[in-house]
């Protein structure tokens, strides 16, 4: 029984489950960053709305104009913010990269699974090690587009050993 092989499909499906973690803490960041600063546009653009809309029969004090310009301003430039860092775009990604890790994690399990129950040859299980790290390559390459910090992989792993998607060292390990 090929143990090494074995082990590293284990290894395959760590980092997938890892790796779907990440990129789904980023995008929940990402939208949460989406939500804050669109929030604030709207918020910013009902006052200004509201205040031009007040003052527009009557005389605008100086102090007015000024807090409308920086109103204005401080509107124009999150709503640039949002342009370019294209928030939803990456929420989307990250999502979509996410769940190609996942999918890769549930075909080692099956794999796992399959030759734990003697349905798989030796052969086979080697020859879906080789197809499991070419997808594990084509799913890393594809995940360069979307970024994840450092505190994405750290809340993986506190979420992971926390107990946030409840897998123990026995589901992780399984198949041995």
């Amino acid at each position: 029984m090929p143990v090494q092989t074995q082990e590293r499909i284990k290894k395959i499906r760590v980092d997938a489950i890892y790796g779907k973690k990440k990129h789904f803490n980023a995008a929940d960041r990402k939208r949460s960053y989406q939500q804050y600063v669109s929030v604030t546009v709207i918020v910013v653009n009902v006052i200004l709305g509201s205040a031009l809309f007040l003052y527009a029969k009557v005389a605008i004090p100086e102090e007015m104009k000024w807090i409308g310009g920086c109103l204005a301003l401080c509107s124009a430039a999150l709503t640039a913010l949002q342009s370019y860092f294209s928030w939803p775009k990456m929420v989307q990604g990250h999502c979509k990269i996410g769940a190609r890790y996942l999918s890769l994690a549930k075909n080692c399990s099956n794999t796992l699974a399959q030759k734990a129950d003697g349905l798989i040859s030796d052969a086979q299980l080697v020859k879906q090690l080789e197809l499991l790290t070419k997808e594990l390559s084509k799913v890393d390459e594809s995940a360069n587009a979307y970024p994840t910090s450092k505190a994405d992989y750290r809340a993986s792993q506190h979420g992971l050993s926390g107990g946030e998607e409840n897998y123990s060292e026995l589901e992780i390990n399984a198949g041995e």
